[in-house]
């Protein structure tokens, strides 16, 4: 599939995709310092730069959107009704919750759907060089913060987030213990914040990169991923390789994809089959990551979620707990963290202040447990087709990639997971890439497939 892409404007006046270059710019940022308007503790508007950037990015490209509308008012349609089937299961105040959460999940997918159709239109070139150049930019700034200036960013980060309600992160010790250095945060609350910027940006530019999957473009991508474990080190890192070699390496013939379907269904079984053994699991991370197993982090985020997903799809197995609705599954996580001896092994997540969301932050496992197994499908399906709507040759794809760093941690409702699975979206260069146009007859250039055009 030829994608049809932006060329920059002739005349130097502003095109639309050097506008919605700059509002992906924008966008990063707010990814990057996650900002909120907080009243009385509450918030009152999430990730304000985001949503700001995102809706001046949907209006650019409204047109683009206009075709996946009726698509998203199915979508909408269905959270709605979702709550009043799942009633019998529900408190009022968990609809509540859930339609909450169904908005925002609505936002989410808008602004991702706008991203998509900025990344698939505009010059590869242009999307490669702009996300390189940013990520240059964060790893100088984090290393000059390394270096020489971690105070000075640290007194800019209090005056940020002052008014936020949200605490800077304080785990110092924790970064010397397993890294063996103080992690910078550019100004954001937490260096995984900042390791998560780094690798969005390196995703895209290598995905953009020509001839990706190539041995020269692999090796400038593990150059900048080195560089970018280097300056803000998180095991992340892991999956957003996976997702990487998973875009270049997807196959393209049916019986390609049968195999990944017979894979992603092996990978279920294999969990299934592991979830007999999570209390061994949970001492095995400890032993086995060493430090990094040490502090929980890596059993709320990997190991839990299949544990507490499959428990709650015995209970609630058609529409789930409701999207957004996460503390209804509270109980089921509290049980997995204390019957797995995780308590145990890691006391420090027994603080009762801490969120469901804290206990457990895998975004895969979360769209199963807020949708449930039918839910769960029927939302994938529309997902596929609306992304087919925006012109992604390989929807499928996107989805599993955006999967693989959910795993990682994710929320699944929030405007930056959603954002991991926009940047998927980006085709393979030589698709993007317009053919030479060859001679007609008479001697006229004529581009391929121009002849058919009426």
């Amino acid at each position: 599939m030829n994608h049809v892409y932006a060329p920059p404007n002739a005349h130097g006046s502003f095109s639309r995709s050097t506008v919605g270059l700059a509002l992906l710019i924008a966008f990063f940022v707010g990814a990057h310092l996650r900002l909120s308007i907080y009243s009385g503790g509450s918030v009152l508007v999430p990730q304000f730069i985001c949503l700001a950037a995102g809706a001046a990015l949907a209006a650019l490209y409204h047109r683009a959107l206009l075709k996946a509308l009726p698509l998203m008012l199915l979508l909408a349609a269905a959270l709605i009704l979702a709550p009043i089937l799942n009633f019998p299961f529900l408190s009022t105040s968990a609809v509540f919750e859930t339609y909450k959460g169904s908005i925002q999940l609505l936002v989410s997918m808008t602004l991702m759907l706008a991203v998509a159709a900025l990344v698939t239109t505009v010059e590869p070139a242009r999307l490669a060089r702009l996300s390189t150049r940013l990520w240059l930019f964060f790893v100088l700034v984090a290393l000059l913060e390394f270096v020489a200036l971690r105070d000075v960013f640290e007194a800019i980060s209090q005056a940020i987030y002052s008014a936020s309600g949200r605490g800077l992160y304080s785990g110092v010790e924790r970064d010397q213990l397993l890294y063996g250095q103080i992690r910078p945060k550019v100004m954001a609350t937490e260096p995984s914040f900042l390791a998560t910027t780094l690798l969005c940006l390196c995703t895209m530019a290598i995905l953009s990169m020509r001839s990706a999957g190539k041995p020269h473009a692999v090796r400038n991508g593990l150059l900048m991923l080195a560089v970018t474990y280097l300056v803000c080190p998180s095991m992340i890192i892991v999956f957003f390789m996976a997702a990487i070699a998973t875009w270049m390496y997807w196959p393209r013939t049916k019986k390609g994809r049968a195999l990944v379907l017979f894979l992603l269904g092996g990978a279920l079984v294999s969990t299934l089959i592991a979830q007999s053994y999570m209390t061994q699991l949970a001492a095995l991370s400890k032993l086995a990551l060493g430090d990094h197993g040490a502090t929980g982090s890596f059993f709320g985020r990997i190991a839990v979620g299949p544990s507490v997903g499959i428990d709650v799809l015995e209970r609630y197995p058609l529409l789930g707990v409701g999207v957004g609705n996460a503390e209804a599954a509270r109980p089921i996580i509290d049980s997995n963290w204390l019957n797995k001896g995780a308590f145990a092994l890691f006391p420090w997540f027994a603080d009762p202040t801490l969120r469901a969301n804290d206990l457990m932050s895998n975004g895969f496992w979360w769209q199963w447990i807020y949708l449930g197994a039918v839910g769960g499908l029927l939302f994938m399906a529309l997902t596929k087709a609306l992304l087919r709507t925006m012109g992604v040759a390989l929807p499928f794809r996107a989805i599993v990639c955006a999967w693989i760093v959910w795993y990682a941690g994710a929320a699944f409702v929030d405007p930056i997971s959603w954002f991991a699975l926009a940047i998927f979206c980006i085709p393979p260069r030589a698709d993007a890439e317009p053919e030479i146009p060859v001679p007609d007859l008479a001697g006229a250039a004529v581009a391929p497939g121009a002849t058919h055009a009426r």
